[in-house]
């Protein structure tokens, strides 16, 4: 059952406090574009407008992210926590991409609290996911790249009962579960840490999942929390 999603023993015995959400959105219709999205991303881009980089690294969720990812090895100045990585961006003046109505509109929710969010292919995932360190070797084809990558000892990974789905929480997601135009049903995951509270986690999740729901319909299911 759904209810065995887990963070393993090793990650909440190093990161005490740590936490995910999940909720399972069904029967979306994803398109490219939406207008009124886009202009929510326009707007999103305008607020940012203000923001320095050295403040987009101080923001308390991004400054947890990065303390937990520098304990697991990862050179945080060239993999950033995703939240991270998105509002520098628009910081930097540059636009938000496009990819569909979907991950685009977790991404504005993803901008307006600082919380890292990823979202996958329901169809494709095989339950449980589980919040895990990483083998050194394990395989994963990381969406946009050709070769596959070998994971190292103790990255932060979430994986599914036969797969690892993302690497360094929600950084990079594998290619065979991303969410296409194609896609039905949607699984949606907000990343918790430690000095993140589950509140913040959950309004998260709730935020990205209610955008989905305006841009693609469907039907919002349970909010989860893990720990």
């Amino acid at each position: 059952s759904t209810k065995d999603y887990s963070i393993s023993n090793e990650v909440r015995q190093k990161f005490p406090g740590i936490s995910f959400a999940y909720t399972i959105i069904k029967g979306v219709k994803i398109k490219k574009q939406h207008a009124e999205l886009e202009e929510l991303k326009k707007q999103a881009v305008e607020s940012k407008k203000s923001v320095t980089l050295a403040e987009v690294s101080e923001i308390t969720s991004i400054r947890n992210y990065r303390t937990m990812l520098k304990t697991t090895g990862v050179d945080t100045g060239s993999r950033r926590p995703s939240p991270e990585a998105l509002i520098r961006r628009i910081v930097q003046g540059k636009n938000l991409y496009n990819i569909n109505t979907a991950v685009d509109a977790y991404n504005l929710a993803v901008i307006e609290t600082g919380i890292g969010l990823g979202g996958f292919d329901f169809a494709h995932i095989v339950e449980p996911v589980t919040l895990r360190f990483a083998n050194t070797g394990e395989e994963m084809h990381l969406l946009g790249d050709e070769e596959k990558t070998k994971t190292k000892d103790g990255e932060l990974v979430y994986a599914d009962a036969d797969k690892l789905l993302t690497l360094d929480l929600n950084y990079r997601d594998i290619d065979a579960t991303k969410i296409t135009e194609k896609t039905k049903d949607i699984i949606l995951f907000a990343d918790g840490g430690p000095g993140i509270s589950a509140a913040d986690v959950q309004n998260a999740l709730q935020k990205g999942a209610s955008y989905i729901q305006k841009f693609c319909g469907g039907q919002v299911g349970e909010i989860i929390l893990v720990q």
